[in-house]
């Protein structure tokens, strides 16, 4: 994973802040537009953040983002909100994991 920031840890940290204080509206965006029904906004902001999460080379949490993307896309949020419940377990799992080597670098 680090070599996607080519080893530097500031610049690995720094991302990882960003990663922290936007994803958690993020998140709350896309349920909130599942709810409503808003397809494009779902498609949008899950686009968004398989981007963010890509950074990290974090591929399953990548392809759950593209799934709820590919449904905004297709209209058929039937399944969004389950899909938004992994996705939400995923993401904080990935936190935790980006966390854990921050401090393991540190210590």
């Amino acid at each position: 994973m680090l070599r996607a920031f080519d080893h530097d840890w500031d610049f690995f940290r720094e991302c990882v802040t960003i990663f922290k204080e936007e994803y958690p509206a993020m998140l709350r965006s896309i349920r909130e537009k599942v709810a409503a029904g808003d397809a494009t906004g779902v498609r949008q902001t899950a686009h968004a953040l398989r981007g963010m999460v890509g950074n990290f080379q974090a591929t399953q949490v990548a392809r759950t983002a593209q799934a709820l993307e590919e449904m905004g896309l297709r209209n058929e949020l039937n399944r969004a909100e389950s899909t938004w419940n992994c996705l939400e377990s995923e993401v904080v799992g990935l936190e935790q994991m980006l966390e854990k080597l921050i401090r393991e670098e540190m210590g």
